[in-house]
């Protein structure tokens, strides 16, 4: 009866068995939300009542967990501890990754070389593991050893083995090792079966990323030609050219002052795109005021007030806000001072105060604008008043020109 009443006698003993055993689903089925949300601690909590209960302790993960929290010495014990069928591919693969993380070559080494003498390298995560350690320890050359390694013992490179490997040759400064990789990595991807519809286009989406990251590489050496060339290839392998590549082209051309290949780049974005996104506009914008191209920003601006169906921009759906940079507000206000437009002014205080940005400095440079037209405004004292903003002796000279009392 003693033991029954424990788990069954009283809502709160149920209710607490209950959470437990749905922490223990959460863990062992997302696992990944538990290390994005931080949760490390309430996980090992889960596991030890897991073991206490005699369940099925997912070994590999809780390793990990024990390397993250308590050190690699008590993770090295843990492994220790396991009878010999628990110490696997999986027990073996977390004490790899654990020691990569730490950087300890010399073990992680010892320990790949062990694994590979009980046949347990049948994936391509460890040899990931090994490719991540060298990049961090700043030697890359030893990459494309590993990446033969791997193919000789008859494992397909995955998504990030690629990634990795050209990274590799683009720390090197070698471009044509980059081409050469992405060349395979399409070889690849056109061996996958066409029936395999959900793979492909996961495959589909990780291959952009390889162009991402060569046109990356040549605008780091300002190489605007190649750009240019890998950025047509992209567009030709693929039936559409997604927001994200959009973005990659805008950010290079805008790292490489090629302020008429961006609004190029921007209008054919504009022209064609399913979903506006703010980013890409900001990206424009900030380009044209930096180029002084006051008046094609302001259409930038305009236009994706228009597009983006009033002032949040879309950003319940993109749930991102537009934050814009200071030296980007004060350009587009000297814009509108200089044209006299309050009317402009006004709609970007409107937008600054949507996104929790309007402050005494907005309100600065917009009484200038109110200034420089010539306009009173009666109610602004009011407005400041109901916007919580404080008027120091600056704003209350400029009041006196726009809102006399």
């Amino acid at each position: 009866m003693g033991g029954a009443a424990t788990v069954h006698g009283g809502r709160g003993g149920a209710s607490s068995v209950g959470k437990k055993e749905e922490a223990v689903q959460e863990v062992v089925g997302t696992w990944g939300e538990l290390r994005k949300y931080g949760r490390l601690d309430y996980a090992i909590e889960v596991m030890e009542w897991m073991q206490m209960r005699k369940m099925n302790v997912p070994h590999a993960i809780y390793l990990d967990l024990i390397a993250k929290n308590k050190g690699i010495t008590a993770a090295e014990n843990y492994f220790d501890d396991l009878s010999p069928s628990e110490q696997n591919h999986s027990t073996h693969g977390a004490l790899l990754s654990c020691y990569c993380r730490e950087l300890m070559s010399e073990k992680a080494l010892t320990l790949f070389e062990k694994m590979d003498e009980m046949k347990f390298l049948s994936n391509s995560l460890p040899f990931n593991n090994l490719m991540s350690l060298h990049m961090r320890l700043g030697q890359p050359e030893k990459l494309p050893a590993i990446v033969q390694e791997m193919k000789q013992k008859g494992v397909s490179p995955c998504t990030f083995t690629y990634n990795m490997w050209m990274q590799s040759h683009g720390c090197l400064n070698d471009f044509e090792g980059v081409e050469r990789v992405l060349d395979e990595m399409k070889m690849d991807e056109e061996q996958i079966e066409r029936g395999r519809e959900t793979k492909k286009k996961r495959r589909q989406g990780d291959y952009r990323e390889a162009y991402h990251f060569l046109i990356t590489l040549y605008a780091g050496t300002s190489n605007l030609g190649e750009v240019n060339r890998v950025w047509s290839s992209l567009k030709s392998n693929f039936q559409t050219t997604t927001n994200v590549s959009y973005l990659t082209m805008l950010h290079t051309l805008a790292k490489l002052k090629d302020v008429e290949g961006l609004l190029k780049c921007f209008k054919e974005w504009e022209s064609s795109c399913h979903s506006y996104d703010m980013r890409l506009a900001n990206v424009a914008i900030r380009a044209c005021l930096e180029h002084d191209l006051y008046e094609e920003a302001a259409l930038i601006f305009d236009d994706a007030l228009t597009r983006t169906k009033g002032l949040f921009f879309n950003a319940r759906e993109m749930e991102i806000e537009w934050q814009p940079e200071p030296k980007t507000l004060s350009a587009f206000f000297a814009y509108f001072e200089d044209e006299k437009d309050v009317d402009g002014a006004e709609r970007l205080c409107k937008i600054l105060k949507h996104i929790n940005r309007l402050d005494s400095n907005a309100y600065d440079l917009l009484l200038k604008t109110y200034i420089a037209a010539g306009k009173l405004a009666p109610e602004m004292r009011q407005r400041l008043e109901e916007d919580g903003i404080e008027i120091n002796p600056e704003l209350e000279n400029l009041l006196e020109r726009v809102c006399p009392k």
